[in-house]
């Protein structure tokens, strides 16, 4: 997957994001694209990932909380199946290299136990805050 496939699909996806940007932040598309490539893609190193579906979780996630929350999360799942990376928020070539080892031997084991670990962080926002309760229900309508 590339930045393009994963912006399209995100894009899809989510039509009031990308509205709201271009509404108060009054981007247009190609700015937004250009953001997100380099806030989020880029910094996530998404394609340093050989599974496309760990580049657009990781991406995904980023760009629904923040850069160093989705990493830190993925250490604690690379963590949780045995693998010795540091949690601290940083993509680390450590990361990667265990990420993409990790995603080769049980590809779908570490992308349902990342995602857990997003549910678990997104239960304990703020419940009554609607943009939460959607990112809530989207991300667990991917479990």
């Amino acid at each position: 997957m590339t930045f393009e496939t994963a912006f399209s699909v995100l894009v899809g996806l989510d039509r009031a994001f990308l509205n709201d940007l271009l509404r108060e932040k009054r981007l247009n598309r190609e700015e937004i694209r250009l953001m997100l490539l380099n806030e989020y893609w880029n910094k996530m190193q998404c394609n340093k990932f050989y599974n496309h579906s760990i580049r657009f979780e990781l991406f995904d996630f980023s760009v629904s909380s923040n850069a160093k929350t989705a990493i830190e999360l993925f250490q604690k799942a690379l963590c949780f199946l045995k693998f010795k990376v540091e949690i601290n928020g940083d993509m680390t070539p450590e990361t990667i290299a265990n990420g993409n080892s990790a995603s080769f031997q049980f590809p779908r084991v570490l992308l349902n136990t990342f995602r857990g670990y997003q549910f678990v962080y997104l239960t304990q926002l703020n419940p009554r805050n609607g943009t939460q309760e959607k990112l809530i229900i989207s991300q667990l309508s991917k479990l």
